[in-house]
């Protein structure tokens, strides 16, 4: 337990720039997670403050968001909009 929280301590203070995790209330667009190699479009038009629920996440297998806006910032929850933060970045 000591070395897992000792990684989470060196890990969250090894970023130079320091984002807050976004916590909206506003569900805009879902889709469900596509199989290893494919991808799918959760929505052509969120707004920042809004988020979109992606079912069927398989542990094991990694995932990447990318968005048309080069300084958007994207943060992952688990479970509920206001749940544990999995990933986050631009």
């Amino acid at each position: 337990m000591n070395k897992v929280l000792y990684t989470i301590t060196i890990l969250l203070f090894s970023f130079l720039n320091v984002y807050s995790q976004c916590n909206s209330l506003t569900a805009y667009g879902s889709a469900t997670a596509p199989a290893p190699g494919s991808s799918v479009v959760i929505s052509t038009c969120n707004f920042a403050d809004e988020y979109a629920t992606v079912s069927s996440v398989t542990a094991g297998n990694s995932y990447q968001v990318t968005s048309s806006v080069a300084t958007d910032f994207i943060t992952v929850r688990q479970g509920t909009p206001g749940g544990p933060v999995v990933a986050f970045g631009t």
